[in-house]
């Protein structure tokens, strides 16, 4: 089957997206024009050329790519800006097949120049609900926190996302890049990371502990294709991979676990 043909059939089946961010989805022609009426300088001067450039290929660190984000964030700061983003990133959606798809933000980044973290939520939802109703796409957000602000301002974030949990937001992510002084240590099995501040005696609280699996352990055995194809012993889960949706979406889509 020829390339473009496949490329077409494929783009028509219908899918779901479940990780997409609001900041990295934004068109090249869109970030010119608000760059434009925000007077804010794009590092490039046309669409193709902004795009190359937002296109990362030499990132050492995460932080290296994060940075392009900033240019996206800059122009981010209106409740005009993120409604149109976020309309513009459904409609390309549902261009490529998607009929239900969950966008993520950090309201937290689009308040520097005014806004509340009220606006910055209801925004991208307007837009996300008008592609709806145009398009027919499903459009449900995410409420991130970062790591790098402080834990104060991650449960606020945690509280905006139980606040809007009947107008479109279907959960809440902690992302960013982890804090230099974190600690890994490996005992009984389990992979364990926790700031070393709470070590110090500091009120940061946090810790997480990551299991290793039965079939790969710390990830030594994820190269082996027959043990990526071993189900499970608890969830049946083979290759890692599995949808997740809200409960009360699923219901309303008529999706019932095993589909």
């Amino acid at each position: 089957m020829p390339l473009s043909i496949f490329s077409s059939k494929l783009r028509q089946l219908p899918k779901a997206e479940l990780h997409c961010h609001l900041d990295g989805s934004v068109r090249p022609s869109t970030l010119l024009d608000l760059g434009r009426e925000a007077r804010v300088q794009m590092p490039k001067h046309t669409p193709e050329e902004l795009a190359e450039f937002m296109r990362v290929d030499d990132a050492r660190t995460l932080e290296d790519y994060l940075r392009r984000f900033d240019v996206t964030v800059s122009v981010m700061q209106t409740e005009e800006a993120l409604e149109r983003i976020a309309y513009e990133l459904a409609e390309d959606a549902a261009e490529d097949g998607v009929r239900y798809i969950e966008v993520r933000n950090a309201p937290i980044l689009n308040v520097v120049q005014g806004l509340t973290l009220v606006q910055a939520i209801e925004a991208p939802l307007r837009g996300l609900r008008r592609a709806e109703r145009e398009f027919g796409i499903i459009g449900r957000f995410i409420v991130c926190a970062l790591r790098n602000f402080t834990p104060e301002d991650s449960l606020a974030m945690a509280q905006l996302a139980v606040e809007f949990k009947n107008e479109g937001v279907v959960a809440f992510d902690l992302a960013g890049v982890r804090p230099e002084d974190v600690n890994v240590t490996i005992h009984d099995s389990s992979l364990t990371v926790a700031g070393s501040q709470r070590q110090r005696g500091s009120s940061l609280g946090a810790y997480q502990v990551l299991r290793s699996t039965l079939a790969h352990y710390d990830g030594r055995g994820a190269n082996k294709p027959w043990l990526q194809e071993l189900p499970d012993p608890v969830t049946k889960v083979v290759w890692g991979t599995w949808v997740e949706i809200h409960p009360e979406t699923a219901a309303k889509l008529g999706i019932a676990m095993g589909d």
